[in-house]
């Protein structure tokens, strides 16, 4: 009776078969904070609205202007909380110079057709 190990088939690899990665020497960028409250806190706003801000990546962010929604009113009376509607969204490229928020507005507008 013949008996096969197979410990020995995977044992051998050729240099080309391992990636080895050195992560000690491996850069890493820089870790920024994030800014989505201080966002929040200081865009312009109507009176009333909430303004919700996320960090997309780096130093971008998605921030939605929230504006209570009268219209639920009319959807009965068992929904005795308030609703809100998006009322505009932008994409915002922020950066914190000291203590200052520098707030760039990189939202795409599409160009009206003629």
């Amino acid at each position: 009776m013949e008996t096969h190990d197979e410990s020995h088939d995977t044992e051998v690899k050729s240099s080309t078969d391992v990636l080895l990665v050195d992560k000690k020497s491996a850069s890493k960028p820089a870790v920024t904070p994030d800014l989505s409250v201080e966002i929040a806190l200081s865009v312009e706003r109507l009176k009333g609205e909430k303004v919700n801000c996320r960090r997309i990546y780096g130093d971008n962010y998605r921030c939605n202007w929230l504006a209570l929604d009268g219209r639920s009113g009319q959807r009965g009376l068992s929904l005795a909380l308030e609703s809100y509607r998006v009322r505009d969204s932008k994409f915002l490229r922020v950066k914190k110079v000291g203590e200052q928020l520098v707030i760039e507005d990189v939202t795409v507008q599409e160009s009206g057709t003629n």
